[in-house]
């Protein structure tokens, strides 16, 4: 998920969109995405050799994706796993025409392919530069890009997995429906409409990992905003969403010059927050675009979260095979995080106690968006604005664990589908 300044970079004239520094980027890259889902894709595919394609066609036969490329594209820039299926034409979303021979698709796919070289130093060199290509994917995919940035809560914690929950739900049916299939031809076809519906829910599964994603109140802050005296804009609450997104958990220290850089000494550009899951598994997760920073691959933090789309695949594939719709929890949800009672309340990292000059350097960390964009229109925020903010956060924070509360009331497929230790980890999220 990327909360995206290339968002706000098109909305206001006169903003430099090539000024925008890329160190306050932080997200789960699309090729941290990718690499979780192609490895956890061929993990479980290991088990199911002749049932599992190597590339994933569209319907109409003309593109093929890994399956991490469906886990990366899903969410972040189609907004229905039926929108990558059945494209029939991936040409630049220009008016008039304009750049109309130009792929859309092709120049993603080669933007993470230098993602991914990047990941490749990020391994060997934890200090090296994480390259930011935002404003390429909001020329690639314009306006519904942009949406799906604003309309992003479903990225965060608690609803990314009730979003999962919905969509490989739908993959199972899918899986199941090819089983059932006589003709050879349906069956591959819904087989594949199975893997581009799991892929686009494996997006959801793997934004629970990414430590800006597990309790950020983007919905509940959503709702506080506007009802303020000042009402906050959506583009204002962007702003607060990134800066607690790329700095969760803040180690605040007042007086510190080093504001909200977790752990000392850490080489990871922002900071890590200590979760645990269903399995009893404990670690500190990483921000997005550090997953792999001075990593082999194999550290609990990769691991798990790989771990988790090779057991949401395998459930597919199983389903393919028998016919028969598992019960009980999904098996990738006992990997998913939720924040150790050994963790700082949000509250008290991101404190209404810090000072004007300490607030207007963490707003000035998320770059352009904190720093400059305020300069040019109203409604956005400053420093006295982000305190009210974080005052405020002990009451945003009541309202999420009040909404996950009525969530599994009126819901009773969240109880059947998520592991107790998880439900409870929501219902209790500081």
């Amino acid at each position: 998920m990327k909360i995206s300044m290339g968002l706000l970079c098109l909305a206001f004239v006169g903003l430099s969109c090539r000024s925008i520094q890329s160190e306050s980027e932080s997200k789960f890259d699309s090729a941290e995405h990718k690499l979780l889902g192609d490895q956890g894709y061929r993990s479980a595919c290991v088990t199911f050799p002749a049932i599992c394609p190597v590339d994933i066609v569209r319907k109409n036969g003309k593109k093929a994706f890994t399956y991490g490329e469906l886990v990366a594209f899903s969410g972040d820039f189609y907004g229905k796993w039926e929108d990558i299926y059945t494209a029939t034409s991936d040409a630049y979303p220009f008016p008039g025409g304009l750049l109309s021979s130009w792929d859309k698709v092709k120049t993603l796919k080669e933007l993470v392919s230098r993602e991914e070289t990047a990941i490749d130093e990020l391994k060997r060199n934890p200090k090296a530069a994480y390259p930011d290509f935002n404003i390429n994917f909001t020329l690639a995919f314009g306006a519904s890009y942009l949406e799906l940035q604003t309309n992003n809560s479903t990225h965060f914690g608690w609803h990314n997995i009730k979003t999962y929950i919905t969509h490989h739900t739908r993959a199972l049916e899918l899986a199941i429906a090819a089983s059932k299939a006589t003709d050879s031809v349906q069956k591959r076809e819904l087989l594949t409409q199975a893997l581009f519906a799991n892929g686009f829910s494996d997006h959801f599964l793997t934004d629970g990992f990414a430590a800006g994603h597990v309790r950020m109140p983007r919905a509940q802050s959503l709702v506080w905003g506007p009802r303020q005296a000042k009402g906050y804009s959506p583009e204002g609450m962007g702003v607060l969403a990134k800066l607690i997104h790329d700095n969760d958990p803040c180690v605040y220290k007042p007086g510190i010059d080093n504001v909200c850089r977790g752990e000392a000494g850490s080489q990871l550009q922002h900071g890590v927050l200590k979760v645990e899951n269903a399995r009893n598994d404990k670690w500190t997760t990483r921000a997005d675009g550090d997953l792999y920073r001075g990593s082999n691959g194999s550290e609990i933090h990769v691991r798990i979260p790989t771990q988790a789309v090779e057991a949401s695949v395998k459930e597919v594939l199983t389903a393919y095979e028998s016919g028969v719709m598992p019960e009980g929890v999904f098996a990738a949800t006992e990997f998913v995080p939720f924040v150790s009672l050994e963790e700082i309340p949000l509250s008290e990292g991101f404190s209404h106690a810090f000072s004007n000059a300490e607030t207007s350097k963490l707003l000035s960390s998320v770059g352009m968006l904190g720093s400059n964009v305020g300069r040019l229109t109203t409604g956005l925020v400053d420093s006295n604005r982000t305190l009210d903010y974080f005052k405020a956060l002990p009451e945003i924070m009541k309202s999420f664990r009040e909404d996950v509360k009525t969530d599994i009331q009126e819901n009773p497929v969240l109880s059947e589908r998520l592991p107790k230790a998880y439900l409870n980890g929501y219902l209790n999220v500081r």
